[in-house]
């Protein structure tokens, strides 16, 4: 038997069997995912455990090295790769990107005890592997029997009968792992060899630097099923949502909700996203209520979008639809259609949504990347319901994948506000629900009429999926300031509304407060992010690199700031007063605590109206 001292053990899944032939080889994955326990979830799944997974933290030990592990195609009658003494090791990663360095640190010690112990020598027969071209696979991978009959290092790439890519190490990392020696405390020893030194230097990738391919079958494909990184998708683990997970590198949007007021006000701030070349960089985009309305808007006009800086494009296919809906009445028009004709009022606004922005458009009409997600709250459960392209659901009730369920309808459940619109049910097959996905409530009723209301009763910033996630965190917060009441209101209707607002205003601050001490926190501080944060009600003059030609006085944002949370229907003017509102907000923000370099704007997007 042979276990890795230094290694944690793990056993998910169990050996696929004793060896069948060939000699002691180490193979080289990536898991395509942003944790381990994304990964063991994905091993336990598909059954397909490695002998290690290595992160960042730790080695984590599954299978006795002396048996054959689960992570190769192994088709019956061929090499029979798994079986023919590969040592195969999962590091937690994509190919598509550069790795993290402590994790490869963790990899060239775990390589140098292999090395020893199963005498393999420090080669790479089949060459070695070639780094990813713009993200993506660069082909020409030899996959020869020959090589494969030879002792040493492989990656994925090179397995005879296999057809994935990883690890589309770096040159930088492959010499690293070349090079590093430790001694029996793990302690690096020769950390002046050039090699070495290399890899400290070498950048971190970006998630938005470019599209990432991502191969659909590997370790942790998470959530996504086709050609785009995604960290791992936290409905997946037994309890996602206490699993600390690797904060990855790029970023997210997230916008609030806030009825009309919402929809306009985040319009403009996309715009001037759009037109910095910002909105293009987001991994993705996280939104609640109104927000969601603008965001779905985005989302089915992606791919059309040139992503050239130019508002024509972008004005056409999303500023144009966003104000002809705002110049209609939904949520009295649907209270009245509720009451008088059968279906409820969420299944009215819904209906409207889809006649007037999304044409009958699903889930799977969204984009691959940026990830979007529309937050509902599930109150059955008392947490998120994330409507997503990959899937849809919560972690207690569990997730049904690639689902083929109603934009409008999934924009609906996001925006329906108490006690008017909501709650929203959704009738649902229970068997359309992954087996196994859910922690504690995966039976009926909850897998069959799932009852639905606003995502901002839960998270009014859409905050949630994106700071456990990134990096970098955008936050556009349309909610309105509560207003001090002399009487407040007894009948209960108006009073549960006032209670609901003080709610409302609650969550909103001790979100606010959690995400300004992240941006304020020591580089060290695991909740450390970077990003910016702007609000419908701020003052503008704050901001240190606020553009000095478009006038934006508090009296005027204040008025913008109280406009009601309905979907009732806005003049024109006070239609292009928010849009402009949102876009200079911003351009400060983003001048002043992201890219000071930015140049500043010429003139609102609407010049005539102002703020």
């Amino acid at each position: 038997m042979a276990f890795c001292p230094f290694a944690e053990q793990r056993t998910i899944t169990g050996s696929s069997g004793k060896y069948t032939g060939g000699i002691f080889k180490i193979v080289h994955h990536t898991t395509e995912g942003g944790s381990a326990e994304g990964a063991f979830a994905a091993f336990k799944a598909h059954r397909s455990d490695p002998h290690f997974t290595v992160d960042a933290n730790k080695i984590y030990q599954h299978i006795d090295t002396d048996v054959a592990a689960r992570s190769l195609r192994n088709a019956a009658g061929g090499v029979e790769t798994n079986r023919d003494r590969a040592l195969q090791i999962e590091v937690v990663g994509f190919a598509g990107k550069t790795k993290n360095k402590a994790a490869m640190k963790n990899l060239a010690r775990l390589c140098r005890w292999l090395e020893e112990t199963h005498h393999i020598p420090l080669v790479w027969p089949a060459g070695l592997p070639k780094p990813a071209r713009n993200g993506k696979d660069p082909g020409g991978h030899v996959r020869s029997t020959e090589a494969w009959a030879k002792g040493g290092h492989f990656g994925h790439c090179h397995v005879p009968e296999n057809t994935h890519w990883d690890p589309a190490y770096t040159k930088t990392e492959a010499a690293y792992l070349m090079a590093a020696r430790f001694d029996a405390a793990g302690k690096l020893i020769n950390a002046q060899d050039p090699a070495v030194l290399a890899l400290e230097q070498q950048p971190i990738a970006m998630d938005g630097d470019a599209a990432f391919a991502i191969m659909d079958d590997h370790a942790d494909v998470g959530d996504a099923n086709t050609d785009t990184v995604e960290p791992v998708n936290p409905a997946v683990h037994k309890q996602p949502e206490q699993v600390p997970l690797l904060i990855q590198p790029g970023g997210g949007l997230c916008l609030s909700g806030g009825g009309y007021r919402a929809m306009l006000f985040h319009a403009g701030s996309l715009l001037r996203l759009y037109e910095t070349g910002h909105l293009y960089s987001l991994q993705r985009i996280s939104s609640v209520s109104g927000g969601s309305i603008t965001s779905a808007v985005l989302a089915l006009a992606w791919r059309h979008l040139p992503f050239d800086g130019e508002r024509a494009s972008f004005e056409a296919r999303i500023i144009i639809p966003i104000r002809d809906l705002a110049r209609r009445t939904l949520d009295a028009e649907a209270i009245l259609t509720g009451l008088l004709l059968p279906g409820t009022i969420g299944e009215q606004i819904a209906a409207a949504y889809d006649k007037y922005l999304f044409h009958g458009a699903t889930l799977q009409n969204l984009p691959v990347t940026p990830r979007f997600i529309i937050n509902a709250t599930n109150v059955q459960s008392g947490i998120l319901w994330r409507f997503s392209r990959p899937y849809m659901g919560d972690y207690r009730v569990g997730r049904i994948e690639n689902p083929e369920f109603s934009l409008a309808s999934a924009v609906a459940a996001s925006s329906a506000f108490p006690p008017v619109l909501s709650p929203l049910t959704i009738g649902l097959s229970p068997a359309s629900f992954k087996s196994g996905s859910g922690d504690d409530l995966q039976r009926f009723p909850y897998t069959s009429d799932v009852v639905l209301a606003d995502g901002g009763v839960y998270d009014n910033l859409g905050l949630e999926t994106v700071w456990k996630r990134y990096e970098t965190v955008l936050v556009s917060d349309a909610g309105a300031k509560i207003k001090p009441e002399e009487e407040p209101k007894k009948d209960w209707a108006r009073h549960a509304y006032r209670i609901l607002d003080i709610i409302d205003n609650q969550v909103r601050s001790l979100r606010k407060r959690t995400l300004i001490a992240s941006y304020q926190a020591l580089p060290d501080d695991p909740a450390k992010r970077k990003g910016a944060y702007w609000g419908i009600g701020a003052e503008y003059d704050h901001y240190a690199r606020r553009a000095l030609n478009l006038h934006c006085t508090p009296e005027r944002v204040q008025e913008l700031a109280t406009i009601a949370t309905r979907l009732k229907k806005l003049d024109d003017e006070l239609q292009e007063r928010l849009i402009n509102w949102g876009y200079a907000i911003t351009d400060a923000a983003l001048r002043t605590y992201v890219d000071p370099e930015l140049p500043e704007p010429a003139a609102f997007p609407y010049p005539k109206s102002g703020v």
